[in-house]
């Protein structure tokens, strides 16, 4: 059940994704900005999920923490994923209130 939900959280940070770049081709900056905002959340959670059920965290194209990975480097994995999340939530309230 939470593999599923994680690939969904995957799924949507990229459909978010898509929709920024065609917010952004139809000149709607604000709502692209929050779409971004959105992608961020889903993308970081993902990895905050990943950490929980001891799967590869990988945060880039070739930057991955295996699951074999010393309780530290893992730790620090969670935290990026915490940080990224927290970021995209910050973002998204200070764009909503202005």
């Amino acid at each position: 059940m939470l593999k599923q939900i994680r690939k969904a959280m995957f799924i949507l940070a990229i459909v978010f994704f898509a929709l920024m770049f065609i917010l952004s081709y139809l000149e709607e900056n604000h709502f692209a900005l929050l779409a971004v905002d959105l992608a961020i959340i889903f993308w970081g959670a993902e990895k905050c999920l990943c950490w929980f059920l001891g799967e590869r965290i990988s945060i880039a194209n070739q930057v991955a923490i295996p699951q074999d990975a010393p309780k530290v480097l893992r730790t620090v994995g969670l935290c990026f994923g915490g940080f990224v999340v927290g970021y995209g939530i910050f973002d998204i309230a200070e764009r909503l209130t202005t």
